[in-house]
């Protein structure tokens, strides 16, 4: 009886596939999924901050959420930001803190009514 030649290719190839699902089946699972952490006010600000002047970071941005979702988080961050900026000690001021000379927050997009 003839013998079957073996394709030391295909070994080789199974056996790097059953390492590599070996490697994965063993590696830990993260007990809260992947961007779900909560993050302070504080540390949200500074991530904005990062990426406030960087037009590629915006573009990426609008690439990946969309442009709605990406105009909704400015918004958002850049009145957490101003409240910041504003605050003697670094951390957000409420609205009815705000002392008389403190210009009204019209948001990112709005001006004031005349």
């Amino acid at each position: 009886m003839a013998r079957k030649k073996v394709n030391e290719l295909e070994t080789l190839v199974q056996a790097l596939a059953d390492s590599l699902v070996a490697s994965v089946e063993a590696f830990p699972t993260a007990p809260v999924p992947f961007g779900q952490v909560p993050v302070s006010q504080a540390e949200q600000v500074a991530r904005y901050r990062e990426v406030r002047d960087d037009p590629d970071a915006w573009t990426g941005m609008i690439k990946e959420r969309g442009h709605r979702e990406t105009l909704r988080y400015a918004r958002t961050m850049e009145r957490q930001h101003r409240r910041m900026m504003e605050a003697p000690n670094g951390r957000t001021v409420e609205r009815g803190d705000r002392g008389q000379s403190a210009e009204p927050d019209y948001g990112v997009d709005r001006q004031p009514v005349q």
